[in-house]
């Protein structure tokens, strides 16, 4: 037994060793010698992180896969600026794998950022293996990781393909974005080393594949989707996601992917631009330990002060004008009774009636106050209903507090949870004119109970109408 021990520790030394030199030599582009002070510092780093992702339980992964049903052009690349919170930073990567098939471009994994809301740090950079499901991704499609564009492009980009007219609003949030990569906007003047090839966008939203395949016809090796986010002319639709999960892969001809209905070609892209697997787990996870079922309803209340109701500051007579004043004036006990009267049916049909509310984590004065009216309604009817928040969720996720991965990120995780709780809840309450309550209703399609979901901020409106009309 004693032999044992001492043959593995043998063996790990000199595995750790042979991997360490490996990278030192690749790092020094040529041989040469190291110090052993240098060479038993970072061995000792080493064993740190294989024992700290020894004990992390989450499978996060960030290789694509090398065989894809679509093989694109492996000497033309396309990286998106992406633009706006995490669920429309998604859907601006779903605008760049439609393009990259029309344009025969290998993807590049891009960085995305935190969300303006995130304590942690606004707009942070934010690893594409904690948002997309690369392995699903790069199964559909060509792909390369985001560390490989110094290898590829130099870091740097010979074209732009303008989603939008450029403004000033646009250029200044993502500054950041453009001299990362040593990108300097023009209109294509001589002597500028970045030339731009414009797309305003009431032209583009009616180019077909085809004509948009013609339109960013270029030579250029390295391209940027500056301003991705429905920048194309097609979307996701219920019917043709629920054609496009049906679709048999092997079956596709990629030679008449152009050819393809727009809206299909982009709902198969949406169903493999998606959140990452684990994601889905912690969700899973977290129904079966905290909640105790999978039989729950989930709201979305979308309307946070930091974020949506900006748009309130502006006097308007626009449809979101009318939502702001609704906002003002519905309370947090509207809510949860427009909820429960929603959903008797649901509630009546589980043994452990539930609810996960789903708002910016920051809405703590919210949440608490949710869950004081739940108390009020149980032991006035006698309903032993319990809600479930964020707050609960963030406790969750302390498991995983050894998980280098999450490290400063645990209020995009749990966003991103919060995100796949709603969508596998048994009745679901949305936000209308919410990306992030889109995004659920479209992991729906084709849910037994997803007829049933209803906008939250309507039931509570009509609740509280219901109220007053009985004093």
């Amino acid at each position: 037994m004693c032999s044992r021990k001492i043959f593995g520790s043998v063996f790990l030394v000199l595995t750790v060793y042979l991997s360490v030199s490996i990278r030192l030599l690749k790092r020094a582009g040529t041989f040469r010698p190291y110090s052993a002070t240098e060479t038993i510092t970072i061995y000792l780093e080493d064993v740190n992180n294989i024992q700290t992702r020894s004990k992390c339980q989450l499978k996060i992964y960030n290789q694509p896969d090398e065989n894809p049903i679509i093989k694109l052009n492996p000497h033309k690349f396309i990286l998106p600026v992406l633009y706006n919170g995490p669920t429309n930073q998604l859907i601006g990567l779903r605008d760049t794998v439609y393009l990259a098939i029309l344009l025969n471009r290998t993807v590049i994994i891009p960085e995305f950022h935190k969300h303006l809301t995130d304590t942690s740090g606004q707009f942070q950079a934010v690893d594409g293996s904690l948002r997309v499901d690369i392995p699903a991704l790069s199964a559909l499609v060509s792909v390369i990781p985001h560390s490989a564009i110094l290898d590829h492009c130099k870091n740097h980009f010979d074209v732009a393909f303008l989603g939008q007219p450029l403004t000033q609003k646009h250029f200044q949030v993502n500054r950041a974005s453009l001299q990362h990569y040593n990108v300097t906007l023009s209109r294509g003047k001589k002597g500028q080393r970045f030339n731009t090839l414009l797309n305003p966008r009431d032209q583009t939203l009616k180019m077909k594949p085809l004509d948009l395949r013609d339109y960013y016809k270029t030579d250029a090796k390295c391209a940027m989707l500056y301003y991705a986010y429905r920048s194309v002319d097609a979307k996701e639709t219920p019917e043709m996601l629920l054609k496009a999960k049906e679709m048999n892969l092997t079956d596709i001809n990629t030679s008449q992917l152009p050819k393809m209905d727009k809206n299909l070609l982009y709902s198969l892209v949406a169903t493999h631009v998606h959140t990452p697997e684990f994601i889905s787990n912690i969700a899973d996870e977290f129904a079966r330990e905290v909640i105790g079922t999978n039989q729950y309803i989930a709201v979305h209340w979308r309307f946070d002060p930091l974020d949506w109701q900006r748009k309130c500051r502006r006097e308007t007579t626009s449809p979101i004008d009318a939502m702001c004043k609704q906002v003002d004036n519905v309370t947090g006990a509207d809510i949860v009774n427009a909820a429960l009267k929603h959903n008797e049916y649901v509630l009546k049909s589980s043994t452990r009636p539930v609810i996960y509310f789903a708002t910016p984590i920051y809405r703590k004065d919210l949440l608490l106050s949710l869950q004081s009216h739940i108390r009020d309604i149980n032991q006035r009817k006698g309903l032993g209903v319990r809600l479930y928040t964020g707050l609960d969720l963030q406790e969750q996720l302390n498991k995983y507090s050894v998980c280098s991965e999450l490290n400063g990120n645990v209020e995009d995780v749990l966003a991103s949870v919060e995100m796949e709780i709603c969508a596998k809840a048994k009745s679901f309450m949305f936000s209308k004119h919410s990306s992030w309550s889109a995004e659920v209703l479209n992991h729906r399609v084709g849910h037994e109970f997803a007829n049933f979901d209803r906008d939250i901020l309507k039931a509570s409106v009509e609740f509280r109408k219901s109220v007053l009309s009985l004093k």
